[in-house]
């Protein structure tokens, strides 16, 4: 199986801009925390406090932590699962020299 090769740092760079750029577009009264970086790009995954007040993201790489003093409901919920889904599959587009092909 061939090697995946990583897509450029400004690439990571840029997403990483799309992904504080998306949220804070959509949850402006929440506060997002980068919570470790320069992490391999994985798939992207989303943990809930058991309030809903909290999130823990892992996208493209980094982690989060999205804050807010009331819960996320349902349908915020799966925005963000949205929000996330998009920017992954169009970061693997660009990363996976392989699909390009």
């Amino acid at each position: 199986m061939p090697e995946r090769t990583r897509a450029p740092v400004f690439v990571d760079g840029l997403y990483g801009k799309l992904v504080e750029g998306g949220i804070n577009y959509f949850f402006p009264s929440a506060t997002l925390q980068m919570l470790e970086a320069d992490l391999e790009p994985a798939a992207c995954g989303m943990t809930e406090s058991s309030d809903r007040t909290s999130l823990i993201l892992s996208w493209l790489g980094p982690r989060y932590s999205l804050t807010r003093n009331e819960a996320f409901s349902t349908q915020e919920l799966k925005l963000m699962k949205g929000i996330g889904a998009v920017l992954d599959s169009r970061y693997r587009m660009i990363a996976d020299t392989d699909r390009a092909d």
